[in-house]
């Protein structure tokens, strides 16, 4: 868990906007939306192995609802 806290210590330093990925304020020059990092990939990608598992629904989003915006922001993202 000492991770996650780390990671939503970064999220609230780069925080906000309407999305707060760890390249704070990068924005994409063609669609004007803020664009993640590897760093966001990558964490994504670990927490995306987790999805529906009850570790995610029981721990993860209840204490971290920084982390649960960020992972909905990025799925969005990721899905284009």
């Amino acid at each position: 868990m000492k991770a996650l806290e780390e990671f939503d210590t970064e999220l609230e330093k780069v925080g906000g906007g309407d999305h707060s990925f760890l390249s704070g304020s990068s924005i994409d020059q063609q669609s004007n939306q803020p664009t993640p990092h590897l760093g966001d990939l990558t964490i994504y990608g670990v927490l995306r192995g987790l999805q529906g598992l009850p570790v995610m629904e029981d721990m993860v989003y209840p204490a971290y609802p920084r982390i649960r915006q960020w992972y909905r922001d990025m799925e969005q993202v990721v899905e284009k």
